[in-house]
């Protein structure tokens, strides 16, 4: 009776191909983008930067420590 080989792949090298496939997204996604470019038509234009915050859940309150743990979300525009 012959011994079948079974293949498995550890999760340390599912993790590794995993991150090995998402650094090549990112190198394409990001080719040739420009960190410095703005999303205006003139160069003087200002861009209207609008950040807001949303409590979605309150966890936890300490009052002794007077720290609060919350979900939130994080609105943000331009």
């Amino acid at each position: 009776m012959a011994k079948r080989s079974t293949h498995r792949k550890s999760a340390s090298s599912h993790i590794e191909t995993r991150a090995h496939a998402e650094e090549r997204l990112l190198k394409r996604l990001f080719s040739g983008y420009n960190k410095w470019s703005r999303p205006v038509a003139n160069i003087s234009d200002v861009v209207l930067v609008r950040f807001g915050l949303s409590i979605a859940q309150l966890i936890d309150v300490d009052e002794k420590n007077q720290m609060m743990t919350t979900n939130v979300w994080v609105k943000q525009e331009w």
